[in-house]
């Protein structure tokens, strides 16, 4: 073949839109080490940023002793009656407050403690500085105790009425635990565990409960010793 005809045929390709152009090759550009460490060193410094800032937030608080359920006065705490949870508190609160459960265990409650409720130091006392107390158990009809109204720490007057005198048989009793009414069947009762300061008090409140009938009452001040019989006589 001719140089004529080869250039002849070339130029055909060309004008039928077969000429196959010639492809650019070229090199990625290169990176260098000094580029590729400021990188890592811009990661590591966010990641450290980032784990400074959070590491506060979700740094535990410290722990502190929280009654498990509603305790009365004058309950000697075992463990199943606190928890311990971890939170932020004032400094003066925490100051006042067990960070220990096994602390808490054994002492006695002066006064009621709410479930979820933080157990202060003031709240409790050791068993051996706890005043001495009986407790009795009476099971009394709605009309007896103060209209169902009764709650934990409140303090009442124990009325009993035996051979048809009534008289005060404990002047200032402490409610430590109330039930709730129950009973489909007539009155509605309610168990009632009071304290009261003396055994006497204590076996006058059993025999007026167990002879007679007891109420209780609720005052701003504790009933004074009293008696009265049928006939409107009084002692």
């Amino acid at each position: 073949m001719s140089v004529s005809t080869l250039r002849r045929a070339r130029g055909a390709r060309r004008e039928d839109g077969l000429a196959t152009p010639a492809r650019a090759v070229g090199r990625a550009p290169a990176i260098s080490a000094r580029a590729a460490l400021g990188a890592l060193l811009i990661v590591l410094a966010a990641l450290g940023t980032y784990l400074a800032a959070h590491g506060g937030r979700t740094a535990t608080p410290p722990p502190f002793v929280v009654a498990a359920h509603d305790l009365g006065p004058g309950e000697s705490i075992t463990a199943t009656d606190v928890a311990t949870v971890h939170v932020a508190l004032p400094s003066d609160l925490a100051a006042g407050a067990f960070g220990d459960a096994g602390a808490v265990v054994g002492r006695v409650t002066t006064g009621p403690i709410r479930a979820g409720e933080l157990v202060q130091q003031g709240a409790t006392v050791p068993r051996s500085q706890a005043p001495v107390a009986h407790e009795v158990a009476l099971s009394l009809t709605l009309d007896r105790t103060v209209g169902a109204d009764l709650a934990p720490g409140q303090h009442v007057s124990v009325v009993g009425t035996v051979d048809g005198c009534t008289s005060v048989v404990s002047p200032e009793a402490t409610v430590r635990q109330v039930s709730r009414p129950s009973g489909s069947v007539g009155p509605a009762t309610q168990l009632v565990r009071l304290s009261v300061p003396t055994g006497a008090e204590a076996v006058a409140v059993v025999h007026a409960a167990r002879t007679g009938e007891v109420t209780l009452e609720r005052g701003t001040d504790a009933l004074s010793p009293a008696s009265v019989c049928r006939g409107g006589s009084s002692a």
